[in-house]
């Protein structure tokens, strides 16, 4: 019978040749067409192929060449081992191997670079979760790694971290104005390492709910309530209850800057202290109504105290001492002073004056009263 024709194995017929029918000829051009076909089916078959294997390992198990292909389920479930890849002079380019974290414990499994032969640049990797699996490739330098498994948290229903969970600079976000809920179990807290920033710029609600947030850190912390546009940042409680702003009673301090303002109840259970900003002393100084409502100077110098930085309904206190060498005080932009002018200050050195300065309502209008002198 004639020679088939074919290409790849599966173009072969395999009752071919028939036997005392075809001539001895015809078996030599089936022998030159079984080579052609194998040649052209694998083309670069410059080496051994193996088929997949499975193999468990449950300690320490160097890898070799003959394990190429391989699927290596390691069972960490009765300790923590490393498992150590082929030396890449013994195998060759693109050599391959699988290995997952079959089981449940916490137990890592060491994936370890043969001598100083590295893993996507590092000496080591680490297989932590189950079904975690990673497929290794020696591509002539060191062993490349391919992520086998990816987890889900849509399809993982109770997924749970390796390692800390670095967000690159990205954002935890949701979808369809959906919650973003962080809920600890049990007595269990929220720990925040760093300076808080609850920052509503979507313009919609920005909630802190139940007992607070506490940074347990022991030393002074910042909270920031922050609004990335213009509009203002409101603290609001609802059913009727109080809003506190409260500190731990070995603490016993709460720092505020910027203005609170209250529209219903603000329970405060001790005294509000303001740290006072310090002037520093020259022949012409800024008063701000903004900032703290307490201000102090010790002065030395004949000087023009020039009022700046309204703020409607403002109160300021300002204590002016009189320093070693002293002066007189003129004033700009207080438009009224009660008793009709303004003061003259002591003379005697370590004696303070206290004025206080008030802006109304509209924002613009100071008013000022000098309230007398303390030794």
């Amino acid at each position: 019978m004639g020679l088939e024709t074919g290409t790849f194995i599966d173009d072969l017929v395999t009752t071919n040749p028939l036997g005392a029918s075809d001539e001895v000829k015809q078996g030599d051009d089936h022998l030159r067409l079984i080579k052609s076909v194998l040649k052209t089916t694998f083309p670069n078959a410059t080496k051994a192929f193996r088929f997949e294997t499975v193999l468990t390992k449950t300690t320490t198990y160097p890898v070799v060449a003959a394990d190429a292909r391989a699927l290596i389920l390691a069972d960490a479930s009765g300790g923590a081992f490393t498992i150590t890849l082929p030396l890449g002079s013994t195998v060759f380019a693109g050599y391959s191997v699988i290995i997952t974290k079959s089981d449940s414990s916490s137990n890592a499994v060491t994936v370890d670079g043969n001598g100083a032969e590295t893993i996507n640049g590092t000496a080591t990797r680490s297989l932590t979760l189950q079904y975690q699996a990673e497929k290794y490739i020696w591509e002539g330098t060191e062993w490349k790694v391919i992520a086998v498994t990816s987890f889900e948290v849509v399809s993982d229903l109770t997924p749970k971290l390796g390692g800390n969970l670095d967000v690159n600079g990205k954002l935890i976000t949701s979808v369809s104005n959906g919650d973003i809920v962080i809920d600890p179990n049990g007595s269990g807290g929220i720990t925040l390492g760093a300076i808080v920033k609850i920052d509503n710029a979507g313009g919609v609600n920005a909630d802190i709910s139940e007992t607070g947030i506490d940074r347990n850190s022991g030393s002074a912390e910042t909270f920031n309530i922050q609004n990335s546009g213009a509009g203002a940042m409101t603290l609001q409680v609802d059913g009727g209850a109080v809003a506190k702003l409260a500190a731990p009673a070995f603490t016993g301090l709460v720092t505020m800057a910027g203005v609170l303002e209250a529209n219903a109840k603000l329970q405060v259970d001790d005294a509000i202290t303001t740290p006072a900003v310090v002037l520093t002393s020259s022949t012409g100084i800024a008063l701000p109504m903004t900032g703290a409502s307490k201000k102090t100077l010790t002065l030395d110098h004949n000087t023009t105290i020039t009022v700046s930085g309204e703020v409607a309904d403002q109160v300021v206190e300002l204590w002016i001492k009189q320093g070693s060498t002293g002066g007189t005080a003129a004033w700009s932009g207080v438009d009224q002073w009660i008793g009709g002018s303004a003061p003259t200050l002591s003379t005697t050195t370590g004696e303070r004056d206290l004025i206080v300065l008030a802006s109304e309502s509209d924002g613009t209008t100071i008013i000022a009263q000098h309230l007398g002198v303390a030794s």
